[in-house]
């Protein structure tokens, strides 16, 4: 039975992460604009249009990190550092694509993002430990802030939510149009009633959506341009030397 050939793809697989930074900021942060101007229909659409080329690099970097667990054939547990986080940054940023793709929620993918992300760390913490690579203290730095960023994906994810749903305020005319008006007394009488507030960290997140998004940017910011460092670093050595 003939062994499935060994390719060397760290290269591109490095090269798609300051790609992923790039496009989520451009995304999300076209998003925040149009949310200040409250044009909630358009922010869909951007989410949507940013959605669909992230959907194809996710696909991209799952086929990479299956092909490199499978086939990896250098000493060491390389294998495992290197693809065992690529794989669920893959599965996160396709999930989260395919969910503003199809119309669904995407705070359950920023659930997995928060999941992933301190997985993502614990390896980092671990590759550092035991020296691996000859630049641990980048391989640190760089599995730590794409881990932040993971874990700061979800208020994000929270807000983007809040962002598609929302109606605009020429929507809601037509929905009001031929609807009973309540009673104003009656209004009046329920609004009285004490009641038990179960949206107070939804309600923190919108009025603090840009301290949210910032930190996120930051975060995804400086992830993307040390893997950015690392990859134009590791690909001459690659090119010249493959292993």
């Amino acid at each position: 039975m003939s062994e499935m050939p060994f390719v060397d793809n760290l290269g591109l697989e490095l090269m798609t992460l300051p790609v992923v930074s790039l496009l989520l900021i451009y995304m999300t942060a076209r998003a925040y604009l149009q949310r200040k101007s409250e044009d909630f229909r358009r922010v869909k659409n951007v989410l949507s249009e940013g959605a669909a080329p992230l959907l194809g690099l996710g696909l991209v970097i799952i086929v990479l990190a299956l092909w490199g667990e499978a086939t990896w054939t250098l000493p060491g547990s390389y294998n495992i550092l290197f693809n065992d986080a690529y794989l669920l940054l893959g599965l996160t940023i396709t999930v989260f694509s395919a969910s503003l793709l199809f119309g669904k929620g995407v705070t359950t993918s920023g659930v997995l993002a928060a999941i992933s992300g301190l997985i993502t760390i614990w390896y980092g913490l671990n590759g550092y430990w035991l020296g691996l690579t000859k630049e641990p203290l980048a391989l640190l730095g760089m599995y730590g802030l794409f881990g932040l960023a993971s874990i700061a994906g979800y208020p994000v994810t929270r807000i983007l939510d809040k962002w598609v749903k929302a109606v605009s305020p020429e929507a809601e005319v037509p929905a009001r149009q031929g609807i009973v008006q309540p009673n104003p007394a009656i209004t009046r009488a329920t609004s009285q009633v004490p009641s038990i507030s179960v949206g107070v960290s939804a309600g923190w997140l919108l009025r603090n959506q840009i301290v949210v998004m910032g930190i996120f940017w930051v975060l995804i910011i400086a992830a993307g341009l040390l893997s950015g460092y690392v990859a134009f670093n590791t690909i001459p050595a690659h090119l010249a030397s493959p292993p």
